[in-house]
């Protein structure tokens, strides 16, 4: 690896190696999205969400949707335990849910 791509995030160098396979090496984005999976997740995550009225509405659907009555994804998500938010039925939903309000709020 050359001098210069030391310093280079590795997200930043596959992108840039993606873009002249596929033959976009012109192309040079401003921005990069990276967005968490298995293994990120932690207690507190998306706290906000409570704050933004559309964003506690996702939630509470996708609780109706799934069939959740027992508990709350958004309150899982905010409060815990550790033990519900690492269970991969839960963090995948967490994961997509917090990645739309996310990608919503930049729209």
């Amino acid at each position: 690896m050359g001098k210069e791509a030391q310093n280079v995030p590795v997200a930043a160098l596959l992108f840039n190696k993606a873009n002249d396979i596929l033959g976009y090496a012109d192309y040079k984005p401003s921005t990069l999205f990276l967005f968490p999976g298995q293994g990120a997740q932690a207690v507190g995550m998306g706290k906000e969400a409570q704050n933004v009225p559309v964003a506690a509405l996702l939630f509470s659907k996708a609780n109706d949707i799934l069939g959740y009555s027992q508990f709350d994804l958004l309150d899982i998500c905010i409060n815990g335990p550790k033990e519900k938010v690492d269970l991969t039925v839960i963090s995948q939903v967490l994961f997509l849910l917090l990645g739309k309000n996310i990608w919503t709020a930049i729209s």
